[in-house]
């Protein structure tokens, strides 16, 4: 396989990257998909072998595989962790797509914090991807409607009918106006965010558990004060204020911009009222504990300047704690870096099980899609090669985990990966298999972070029904005025996410002015029409 790092417009490196598709196959018992019932046949007095016949199920059409094809795919991941190695994989995948379904697969991918320019520019590059990742947090539906997708209505039950059948529940969710436009995981994760911390410094220096943002404030005072060569926190850009305000509130997010971000949600209390996200009392008052906190050096100056990923800054002994830790995504990272520094302790504190106001509804299947580029050359290959993978244990786990014996093992019928001679090098990271995740290979972890369980359930206890699921917000009617505020969001509301402005009152005041003069309230009239016809159409929230 051709493996690409894509480029930015004036030498800029692109974002965080990699694609999805797959490989070899051990058939999987008991998923063979249901064919949908033939029409019954007219009546046949003499009850001839005809109408025996007639009844029987129709054999499914043969799909042609003869010429070989290049799937071309994108996505957002992190770039290999060594590149030699991820170079000895690809051909081992590739040769297990080839017999999968005669193709193989030039992946595109890009690497960085910058990822919404930088999938902005791929998709707007005119490259005929095949497979490209798409979600909520990439602005799925957007991109839908503007027609940066292929509708896979049509192709799904005759390419892919085995995800047609088994992801029946979830196609209504990820339609935008009416078509389906990308295909869902079923891995049952959830991308909560939380504060990652060195549990080991609050116990040395006698802090408080945390249980609240003071609890978070008294920790970070004291790194600042006696962990000279350590910084509190060392997020990138607004994250901070992005992953962890929504979370502490009662509110649902309407428009996901990546994290936490939003610009409307909603009180579930109320739904059918749309709400502004910076006119909500909480914002402003978080925007004082924002200014206190940069005032007392938790985080650096340069923020909003800078493109490290806070989780590693902790895990590499630069910070002491991240704002924007995943709980589901980072907690393998736990037993990973304390096996390499035994006298250090990691926790993950999920902001939604510190506020018992907090609303969390189940997760949303947009989350994680894989789409088909309007472009794409080969998109019956593609829905054939993910059909194949949901099916395929053993490309699932080549997708998912690497190549047996060498990436991983399986003891005791648990994922192992400590035959990895050094993790933070050898870890399998290659390919973005969650992608394709499916509930139905998952397998418990031998070197699982012994807190996830119980977090885990912790979190099931207050989950509630996600009032929006299956919404689709359409920007088109407000795309001049929703492209104006999310430009002032960055200009003007970043500087007060992170507390780098002289005034709170006065610099909150001016944001929201410039975001009305922007179209807030037009934006917001149409967002609530929107989910209000929603609701309307299927009977929710009256």
């Amino acid at each position: 396989m051709k493996q690409r790092i894509a480029t930015r417009v004036l030498g800029t490196v692109l974002s965080t990257a990699l694609l999805a598709s797959s490989l070899i196959g051990c058939g999987n018992s008991g998923q063979t998909p249901n064919t949908a019932p033939s029409e019954p046949a007219a009546s046949n007095a003499s009850g001839d072998s005809e109408t025996a016949a007639a009844s029987e199920p129709k054999a499914e059409p043969a799909l042609d595989t003869s010429k070989e094809v290049t799937l071309r795919m994108f996505s957002i991941s992190d770039a290999p962790l060594d590149q030699s190695k991820a170079d000895e994989y690809y051909p081992v995948l590739n040769a297990a797509v080839k017999d999968a379904v005669n193709a193989t697969i030039d992946r595109t991918y890009a690497s960085g914090n910058d990822y919404a320019n930088n999938y902005q520019l791929a998709l707007a590059s005119g490259e005929k991807y095949d497979m490209i990742h798409a979600a909520n947090w990439l602005n799925y539906t957007d991109h839908a409607t503007k027609g940066a997708f292929m509708a896979l209505d049509d192709l799904l039950p005759v390419y892919a009918p085995h995800i047609w059948e088994e992801f029946s529940e979830l196609w209504d969710s990820v339609r935008v106006n009416g078509k389906i436009y990308g295909i869902p995981s079923t891995g049952g994760d959830r991308s909560e965010t939380a504060f990652f911390y060195r549990e080991d410094l609050r116990k040395k220096y006698n802090c408080p558990e945390i249980k609240s943002m003071d609890d978070i404030a008294t920790f970070l005072q004291a790194i600042k004060d006696n962990e000279t060569d350590l910084l509190p926190s060392d997020d990138s850009q607004a994250m901070v204020y992005g992953n962890s305000f929504i979370p502490l509130t009662k509110y649902q997010i309407v428009d996901t911009m990546g994290g936490k971000n939003s610009n409307f949600v909603i009180d579930p209390a109320n739904p059918r009222k749309v709400l502004c996200t910076i006119e909500l009392p909480e914002y402003k008052e978080y925007m004082y504990v924002m200014k206190d906190f940069s005032d007392r050096g938790f985080w650096p100056k340069d923020v909003l300047s800078k493109n490290d990923w806070g989780v590693y800054s902790v895990i590499n002994g630069k910070a002491a704690a991240s704002f924007v830790g995943q709980f589901w995504n980072y907690s393998y990272l736990i037993p990973q870096t304390e096996a390499e520094h035994s006298d250090w302790e990691l926790n993950f504190i999920p902001y939604c099980t510190i506020n018992p106001d907090t609303v969390l509804p189940v997760a949303d299947p947009t989350g994680n899609l894989i789409s088909i580029g309007r472009n794409a050359e080969n998109p019956e290959r593609a829905l054939m090669l993910i059909d194949y993978v949901h099916t395929h244990e053993d490309i699932w786990r080549l997708m998912n985990w690497g190549i047996e014996g060498v990436h991983y093992q399986i003891t005791d019928g648990c994922y192992d990966d400590s035959i990895l001679a050094d993790p933070a090098v050898d870890k399998f990271n290659y390919f973005p298999g969650h992608l394709f995740n499916d509930a139905a290979f998952q397998i418990p972890k031998v070197n699982e972070w012994e807190g996830k369980a119980a977090l885990q359930a912790k979190m099931e206890a207050i989950e509630q029904p996600n009032l929006l699921a299956g919404f689709v917000f359409d920007q088109t009617p407000i795309s001049a005025e929703y492209t104006a505020v999310n430009q002032i969001r960055i200009e003007y509301g970043y500087p007060l996410n992170v507390g780098i402005v002289d005034d709170v009152d006065a610099a909150y005041e001016d944001y929201v002015k410039r975001s009305k003069d922007a179209g807030l309230e037009k934006c917001r009239e149409e967002v609530e029409r929107q989910i209000n016809a929603f609701f309307d159409a299927n009977g929710r929230a009256d």
